[in-house]
């Protein structure tokens, strides 16, 4: 594997990653409670409200559309 290759596929999983984070944010500014919910919970959430979405760009879709609940708990679970 190129160090090229390695250099994008990092800097596509730190895009997923700023994706998840924002997104995270933007839930808990409508829904205060999900602080102290169980990181599947909000990971479902994220996972929900990112399929539900129309209006993401079309990149911003193409990252985060194979992610998984559980490939969010992952995320989400390091900083």
């Amino acid at each position: 594997m190129s160090v090229e290759i390695e250099k994008e596929e990092l800097g596509e999983a730190e895009r997923r990653r700023k994706l998840v984070r924002k997104r995270l944010e933007s839930l808990m500014q409508t829904n205060s409670q999900l602080y102290y919910e169980a990181t599947p919970v909000v990971a479902r959430a994220v996972h929900d409200d990112f399929q539900s979405d129309k209006s993401l760009e079309e990149s911003d879709r193409a990252a985060v559309d194979g992610l998984s609940v559980r490939d969010i708990e992952v995320i989400l679970a390091f900083k």
